[in-house]
């Protein structure tokens, strides 16, 4: 994911108006601005989720442009005759956006896991009666 942000930043001209303004126009403001937003999520966020440092808002953000990313790759490409279509990549374009979604999606639901550093503890404490 990190990957993908640090292209933004290398062009962030170019893929704001390429795609930001091509396929997103119904975003208020700057294409550029849109363009940073979604670079610095993608490089600040990975690593407050495998920290898990603020794990649910990094995954939020992520899933966030990820929803953003699978949108653009349904208009750009379509569903490529998905299930049954063998694609000549041997993978859908949509298909890496779908799984760092789902991804992102199920550490939103779950939290930081057991190695976390930033964990509450939500045990609940039983002392039984008599102790």
């Amino acid at each position: 994911m990190v990957h993908h942000g640090l292209e933004k930043l290398s062009d962030p001209e170019g893929f704001a108006e390429f795609v930001v303004g091509k396929y997103f126009s119904f975003l208020p403001g700057d294409p550029v601005i849109w363009t940073y937003l979604a670079a610095v999520t993608q490089i600040v966020c990975p690593i407050g989720l495998a920290t898990g440092v603020l794990a649910r808002l990094s995954s939020l953000g992520l899933l966030s442009t990820m929803v953003f990313a699978l949108y653009f790759h349904f208009i750009d490409t379509g569903l490529e005759g998905f299930p049954f279509a063998v694609v000549e990549n041997h993978n859908y374009i949509f298909e890496l956006s779908a799984i760092y979604a789902a991804i992102s999606f199920y550490f939103l639901c779950a939290g930081p896991g057991r190695l976390s550093l930033f964990r509450k503890s939500n045990k609940i404490t039983y002392y039984p009666k008599g102790s």
